[in-house]
């Protein structure tokens, strides 16, 4: 029987002055996943100290709420749990909302990409109810400003 091979979550590089330790997922950022490996998109991760979900306050700009919404008074609350959060170094993605990430700066809790003659929506947070409402607030008000104007720009 052929036993699976284990591979490490993290390594250290020390010398007698500086000591590193580096998560493989930080040099790889979920290379194998589909979201990496059809339209390079980062998302947050475990990081250092900091472990997902991680309890953050979403916000919106203008053009976020001209495209989704105003989804941060959606639910009971403006705090979310993110999780895989797209970061906002991915190219090409539509913010319906933000939010400051501890490791990762600005993120993108819910967002689109205009993929082919529409767009894929992805979701990086816990869907509890202020979550789940935010998530169907914003592709109901998304779609719905797609049939009035049938673009985003």
């Amino acid at each position: 029987m052929v036993q699976p091979v284990k591979t490490p979550r993290e390594f250290q590089v020390r010398n007698d002055e500086k000591q590193i330790q580096i998560s493989m997922q930080e040099i790889f950022p979920l290379a194998g996943s589909l979201l990496w490996s059809t339209f390079e998109c980062t998302t947050t991760l475990d990081k250092g100290e900091v472990r997902e979900p991680v309890l953050v306050k979403v916000y919106q700009n203008d053009k976020d709420k001209e495209i989704a919404g105003d989804i941060v008074n959606s639910g009971s609350s403006d705090v979310v749990r993110l999780f895989r959060s797209v970061t906002s170094q991915s190219k090409g993605w539509i913010p319906f909302c933000r939010a400051i990430h501890p490791a990762f700066g600005e993120v993108y809790p819910i967002a689109a990409l205009p993929y082919g003659e529409g767009y894929l929506i992805v979701a990086g947070i816990e869907m509890d109810t202020s979550g789940f409402e935010k998530i169907i607030a914003s592709i109901s008000n998304f779609c719905a400003r797609l049939q009035r104007t049938a673009t985003i720009d």
